[in-house]
């Protein structure tokens, strides 16, 4: 697993070149599967189609959210990152992804007309929460990989969305 989540190649960074997206397994050695973490391809046909061409057999992993908690998420990441202000109501008013990216069935379908549906795992973050064992256990099932214990730095939340600290500290650090 790339050691930062949101690496955001494909979607983001990939005029940056190969070396860039490589060098973030460094880590990874002889590994033979890697991996990241970076929830944004899911909703752009772009980051869908450079993955398509980039690797047409590669195994995909889409950890579906519960829509409501996934918009209370985003909504609280732009407060904390100083994207936005104000409440969520307004902020779905004129940011209509935070209410239409959970609308998952049409990212999903999308997907599906571009790879092989046993070439993607679909799972529930719910799941995830319940019981980080099994979820992990499913997922090496689906990747071919010799089950194993769950790192300790793996069953901890990431980037957990909440509000700033200090709104001024937060504001002058995104300038």
């Amino acid at each position: 697993m790339v050691p930062t989540k949101g690496v955001y190649f494909v979607a983001h960074h990939f005029q940056q070149g190969w070396q860039w997206y490589l060098n973030h397994f460094a880590e990874a050695g002889s590994e033979e599967i890697v991996a990241e973490i970076s929830h944004s391809y899911l909703y752009s046909e772009q980051a869908r189609d450079e993955i398509a061409e980039m690797n047409p057999d590669i195994k995909l992993m889409m950890c579906l959210r519960n829509p409501v908690d996934r918009a209370v998420s985003m909504y609280l990441d732009g407060l904390r990152n100083g994207k936005w202000s104000g409440s969520l109501a307004a902020r779905i008013e004129d940011t209509p992804e935070i209410a239409d990216e959970g609308c998952y069935a049409k990212y999903v379908a999308s997907y599906l007309e571009r790879f092989a549906r046993e070439q993607i795992h679909i799972s529930l973050f719910d799941e995830l929460k319940q019981d980080p064992e099994q979820y992990a256990q499913k997922t090496f099932e689906f990747l071919g990989v010799t089950p194993m214990p769950l790192e300790s730095r793996l069953q901890t939340k990431v980037m957990p969305a909440s509000l700033p600290r200090n709104e001024r500290i937060c504001g002058a650090t995104k300038n």
